[in-house]
């Protein structure tokens, strides 16, 4: 296959994507989100619109509508309702929250570990989880 294929196969979304292009697409789609998650956060905040809360709530719920379309346009090329991808999202959304705050709490109150450990440990836990969860129920067509 010629680097020009590979590349369009990467690029071009399509159901029939091999799962490693997927999974290179979903941390790039969870990256560039939230870096734009970051920049939401800082403009809000740095321009006096919202204080540090209310930034960070308008910046999650930003961040969730902008994966929900990448993850469903690009990474996974889905094709079913909204209406029952979108409550399947918000509940593996959950699922990774509950991961995050389960793990920096067994980390950090029971293992008494510094809370980087517990970044640590996410990073490595919680992104496959999702991307199997947004893969296998959310965007199955």
């Amino acid at each position: 296959m010629s680097l020009a294929a590979r590349i369009r196969r990467f690029i071009v979304p399509s159901v029939d994507s091999p799962m490693h292009v997927r999974g290179i697409r979903h941390l790039i789609a969870n990256g560039s989100g939230t870096l734009l998650y970051i920049g939401v956060v800082a403009a809000l905040v740095e321009s006096s619109i919202f204080g540090p809360v209310a930034a960070v709530v308008t910046s999650v719920i930003v961040f969730e509508i902008y994966t929900y379309l990448v993850n469903r346009l690009w990474v996974h090329a889905a094709t079913s309702a909204h209406g029952r991808a979108v409550p399947r999202f918000i509940v593996a959304s959950l699922v990774a929250l509950g991961l995050n705050t389960g793990i920096m709490w067994l980390t950090v109150d029971v293992f008494f570990l510094p809370y980087y450990w517990a970044l640590v440990i996410a990073t490595f836990v919680v992104p496959p989880t999702n991307f199997l969860l947004n893969y296998l129920w959310v965007f199955r067509t």
